[in-house]
């Protein structure tokens, strides 16, 4: 039985996009209001998640926490477009699926 924490998922995702620091499950847990098994939970679906070539995202684990980054290899080329190409080459990607 697969155990589906989507919300959950979800809002540790958007708690990662909002803080500038790795979170530990704790601060996690304070934030958020999920208890720590769902935290942990949650974090591994993440994880599971960002793994997929598809996703530009990553989850690492610094500093004795987590956090939400772009993955490294494109960091570097991100770096050096505008957004407004960035936007472009994300719908040509999402056209040609």
């Amino acid at each position: 039985m697969e155990f589906v924490l989507e919300k959950e998922a979800a809002l540790l995702e958007a708690i990662f996009y909002l803080e500038t620091e790795p979170l530990d499950e704790n601060s996690l847990a304070r934030i958020s209001g999920l208890s720590k098994d769902m935290i942990e939970k949650a974090l591994e679906q993440l994880k599971e998640h960002y793994s997929s070539e598809q996703s530009g995202i990553e989850l690492l684990q610094i500093s004795g926490g987590a956090k939400v980054m772009d993955m490294f290899s494109w960091g570097r080329v991100l770096s050096k477009i505008s957004l407004a190409a960035a936007w472009t080459i994300r719908s040509s990607l999402q056209s040609s699926r």
